[in-house]
Parts: C-alpha cells; structure tokens; sequence
C-alpha cells in the first residue's frame, strides 16, 4: 500500500524483489544501489549467512522526484529465498506496491522458481491479495550462464499471468536498472489513476475538514485514522471506529495540520540525523531488529508509521521550546529526577499532556477551521 507521510510530504511506495535462494536478488539491490546518484538513494542493509545472502531483508530508499507535488521514493526489498525463512517473506511483503519476482535461468533451478512463485501466490492471499491484484515483474536472470532455460519455456513455466518479463545478468547489471524502471513506470501509473479518480471524486464532499485554507481529504483522514488505531491496538485486529473516535482523531489531524503549517512557518524542521536517533531508540526499546519487525508485523505498521510519528515528536517538542519557551523550567520542577534537558526527555506523563494542549490551544487560536465530517457517511 502507498505510504502517505503527511510530515515529510513524501510519498513511500515498496517494491519487494522475490524468487528462490540465490537467485540474484540481492544482486539487483547492490546494482541500483551502485549505480544511483549519491542524493538519490539511501543506505543499504544487508545482512548475510552462510546459506543465502539476505536473512532478512535488504532496504534501499530511491528518491526519484515529485508526484503531484509530494516527494516520491521507493523503498527496495529483498525477501530471503530460503525455504525454512517464510515467516519473514511473509513479513517483508507487507505494504507492498509491486513485485519483482527474480528466477534463475539455470534448467536445474526451474523447481526452485515455480515453489517461489506459488509461495509468493499463498503469502499474498494471507495478506487478503490476488496476485493479480498487484503488479508483477518477472526476471529471467543468469542468462550469462551454461545450460540456461530458453526464454520462451521460462515464459511458458513461469508467465502464465502474462506479466512484463526482462532478461538479466544481475552480477554485471544488465537487465538490471530496466527491471527497476519497468516496475517504478507500473507502480507511479498505478498511483496517478488512484490520484486522478480521487481528484474526479472530489470536491467539499471529498473533504473532511479545511484548516486555514489547507484541505484534509476523507482518505488521507481514513489513512490516519488506520495508523493511529493500530498504534493503539494491541494487535493487528484494530477495532471499528465509533462517531465519537472519528470526530477525536479529525481533531488529532487538524491538531497536526496546524502544527506542520507553523513548522513551516517558522522554518522547523525534523532532521534526518534526528528522526534517525529517536528512530533508532525506539527500535532498542524492542529489544532488536528482529523484535522490532515482529511488532510491526503484529501491529501491521510499516516503518514510515513509526516516522511519522517520530517526526511528530520532534516539530512538537521544537515549537514547544518557541511557544512556551520557559516550559523546560516548568518540567524540571515536575520531574525533579531529570538532568536531561532534551524536550523528548523532559515531558513526561500528564504534565506533558497539559503543555501539548497549551500548545495546540494557542496554534488554533484565530485559525479558520471548517469541518465537513457529518457530511460524509
């Protein structure tokens, strides 16, 4: 699924590179990852073993510009190929975008790529897909080597969807960047049809709420609604919102509709270097890596939920020192056993709850808000 960071203003989409141990998946990664421009790609992760090179997975956010005025990337993952890893392909595969399903041309492979394919099949009926219902590639790779399966019986095994195929050679490249390209080119038309079937919906009827001239749209609401529910929720089944939830969460948005525009107004931003820290510290509240996945998974979040939130965080506690710029007196006195003056550390419990709303008080103060909720049904 699309990722809408309303922070960031950046729009996340995933693609998954799928297929069987040592196909080359990891291969394509490092590929792009060379070949991409230094300020339009990210760092990439890879963690190895002895039997497959990708344990759990590999990530590689591509910046490739603008979308209807939001700042678009890919996030690039592989799933390991390994039989006996299936819970983490399971895992890799949530919120995915678009699939690249990476075979090996070799004769004595062909086994190997149809199992992948069927488990990619049953992984994403788990998640409530078709595979029909999300856009596939499939990539004939190591067409360099002896005793390769001709192109037109790998079609015939392995296409039966009649999806876009290319031939590669992961360990040069070829194939490679056109793969990735065919795949982002599906996924951004994909994504200006939903765009441009939202904009002929539209209208106020479309709109759940304007803040000072700034529209909130009824899925943009609906998405954050999802998000902040299962931040909530103790597990992936998120209970159906009540009236009165809705109308607390458009609150919540139009809190932070309000506290983004004088982010900007002030010129405040999240650093990456500071997203990153308390990205990082929250990750070790879990313990590790793995643990972490496993409550996005049992949560069903996506790391871009989490940076939203962290993101949040920070404008909130930066605006906080501006507004109320005695406030960490105030806090020391409320949390006499802390020495850290950093804002995260400082507000605590409901004492940081009073300031937040202080704050939010004084960012609506004025503001022109209009609210169409009840017109929706």
């Amino acid at each position: 699924m699309v990722h809408v960071n309303f922070a960031l203003k950046e729009i996340n989409c995933k693609i998954v590179y799928y297929g069987p141990g040592m196909s080359g998946k990891t291969t394509n990664l490092i590929q792009i990852h060379t070949k991409a421009p230094d300020r339009h790609r990210g760092n990439l992760t890879s963690i190895a073993t002895e039997g497959d090179r990708t344990l759990f997975f590999d990530f590689l956010p591509i910046d490739i510009g603008t979308v209807n005025g939001m700042k678009t990337k890919f996030q690039l993952y592989t799933v390991p190929g390994q039989v006996y890893y299936n819970s983490t392909r399971k895992l890799v595969l949530q919120g995915v975008d678009g699939v690249i399903f990476v075979a090996d041309s070799q004769r004595k492979k062909m086994r190997e790529n149809l199992e992948s394919l069927k488990n990619l099949e049953i992984n994403l009926c788990e998640y409530g897909f078709n595979i029909t219902d999300i856009p596939l590639i499939i990539q004939f790779n190591k067409r360099d080597l002896p005793d390769v399966i001709d192109t037109i019986d790998m079609n015939k095994e392995l296409n039966t969807l009649n999806v876009p195929t290319f031939e590669s050679v992961a360990s040069t490249g070829e194939g490679v960047i056109q793969t990735f390209k065919a795949m982002a080119s599906i996924v951004l038309e994909d994504l200006n049809k939903k765009a441009k079937k939202s904009t002929d919906i539209g209208n106020v009827n479309n709109n759940v709420a304007e803040v000072s001239g700034e529209k909130i749209k009824w899925n943009d609401f609906k998405k954050y609604c999802q998000i902040q529910s299962r931040l909530a929720a103790k597990g992936k089944n998120t209970p159906k919102l009540s009236k009165e939830n809705e109308k607390r969460l458009l609150g919540s948005l139009i809190n932070y509709t309000l506290l983004l525009q004088e982010a900007r107004k002030r010129n405040i931003e999240a650093k990456d270097t500071e997203v990153k820290r308390q990205l990082k510290q929250f990750i070790a509240k879990h313990g590790s890596q793995t643990s972490f996945q496993d409550y996005l998974g049992k949560h069903n979040l996506t790391i871009e939920d989490i940076k939203g939130e962290v993101v949040k965080n920070i404008l909130i506690s930066k605006l906080i020192q501006m507004i109320f710029p005695d406030f960490i007196k105030m806090m020391r006195v409320a949390n006499r056993e802390s020495s850290d003056p950093k804002p995260e550390n400082i507000l605590k419990g409901e004492e940081k709850k009073k300031i937040i709303a202080g704050l939010y008080l004084k960012l609506r103060a004025g503001k022109d808000i209009k609210i169409y909720l009840h017109n929706k049904k």
